[in-house]
């Protein structure tokens, strides 16, 4: 019986990267439109809910086969879904806040988002360090669901109006950090567009096998 829910397993996380794919080609498809900036992020934001709708669904109909299941779920598929919305939205507050004309204007703009979300990432800075290096200590606290939160808990109103069927709050803040590593790349690469290297910052999730 477990080898089976496995598999399931298996196949759902394979439903999700595919789900995920789909998703990010959508997303490129309104970049190359010709629109506004509040359909385009409107008709962004519509193909995310649109995936979390079917990932939840799917979870719903197929729980998870073990802990480890959840925690790889909540850590490494979830959280890129998260961030795919939180970066929208960001760019599209770059997009319409961002000063036009004078070159200086725009490059100090560019320096106090730059400032902003360093800032965020030092106020979490334990939580990221465990996210840049992929830990796993604290995993079972962080990614799953109803389990008492340990010291380094983070608010709740970080997330706004989390499902507790579909959250453990950890994820939220795992798809931030996603999107502020964009975010980062993105300013740098303004302020300095002759720097076309952009570091990897935290190793990324392995494909997920079942295994503990």
């Amino acid at each position: 019986m477990g080898g089976y829910k496995e598999r399931i397993w298996l196949m759902i996380n394979d439903y999700a990267e595919q789900l995920y794919t789909e998703l990010k080609e959508e997303l490129e498809l309104f970049s190359e439109m010709g629109i506004s900036p509040v359909k385009r992020v409107t008709g962004i934001i519509s193909s995310i809910q649109a995936a979390f709708k079917k990932l939840k669904a799917c979870l719903e109909e197929h729980p998870f086969a073990s802990p480890e299941a959840e925690v790889y779920f909540f850590k490494y598929v979830k959280p890129k879904f998260i961030a795919e919305q939180i970066y929208a939205m960001e760019m599209f507050t770059i997009e319409i806040s961002r000063p036009a004309g004078d070159e200086g204007l725009v490059k100090s703009f560019y320096q106090l988002e730059l400032k902003y979300i360093e800032r965020y990432l030092y106020r979490y800075r334990s939580l990221y360090q465990y996210f840049q290096y992929d830990e796993t200590a604290f995993d079972p606290a962080y990614f799953i669901r109803g389990v008492q939160k340990p010291f380094l808990s983070i608010p709740d109103s970080l997330e706004p109006n989390p499902d507790p069927d579909f959250s453990t709050g950890f994820d939220y803040i795992f798809g931030r950090f996603i999107a502020s590593e964009r975010l980062l790349a993105y300013l740098n690469q303004k302020l300095d567009p002759e720097n076309t290297l952009v570091a990897l910052t935290h190793k990324p999730g392995l494909p997920y096998t079942g295994m503990p």
